[in-house]
């Protein structure tokens, strides 16, 4: 059971790679058009401040319990949906 947990902990913290590709590959194409009236009118402000509060909480959370790779990737996700807000606001 140690060797399962072990490997479970390695392809967990592999995963914030994976969200970390996920995020740059998600941010990529609205960055060459943030500023175009069309991208900025499709993302939603209220809802990603509403994400970005949801995550901020989770990653508090997950800071407090020690589960550093949650905090990491609830970080990543929260930096995506600060992009988006800005992006809605065509700033």
């Amino acid at each position: 059971m140690e060797t399962f947990q072990k490997i479970i902990s390695v392809l967990a913290f592999l995963s914030i790679g994976f969200s970390l590709a996920e995020v740059y590959l998600t941010m990529n194409p609205i960055w060459k058009r943030k500023h175009e009236r069309v991208v900025a009118e499709s993302q939603s402000v209220t809802g990603n401040l509403l994400s970005l509060n949801i995550g901020t909480i989770f990653a508090f959370n997950s800071l407090l319990s020690g589960e550093y790779v949650s905090f990491i990737d609830n970080i990543l996700f929260n930096g995506l949906a600060f992009f988006y807000i800005l992006a809605g606001m065509s700033l």
